[in-house]
């Protein structure tokens, strides 16, 4: 099996009734005159609503695992507001 290897650094989540999506997007590099450039898509992944809600309890268990065997994964509070989000929500 020929399975290729994407990185990313964002995630955009679409829900509905029907069904779900999960776009991974990278973030570029500034440009040389220091304008950014919005994150490039790499890959959607579609799935039901409830195949998503179980992919989310599968990481959830992953990461609540690993933050047992090593330590809080740390995410920046402006980040988590940027996107709308707070560690109340976990």
């Amino acid at each position: 099996m020929n399975m290729e290897d994407i990185f990313s650094d964002r995630v955009q989540v679409s829900v509905n009734q029907l069904g779900a999506s999960l776009t991974f997007l990278r973030t570029e590099p500034p440009n040389q005159d220091g304008s950014v450039l919005p994150p490039i898509p790499v890959v959607r992944i579609r799935l039901s609503p409830a195949m998503l809600k179980l992919v989310t309890m599968t990481i959830r268990r992953a990461i609540k695992l690993h933050e047992g065997a090593v330590g809080t994964v740390q995410l920046d509070p402006a980040f988590l507001n940027e996107i709308g989000t707070s560690l109340e929500d976990w």
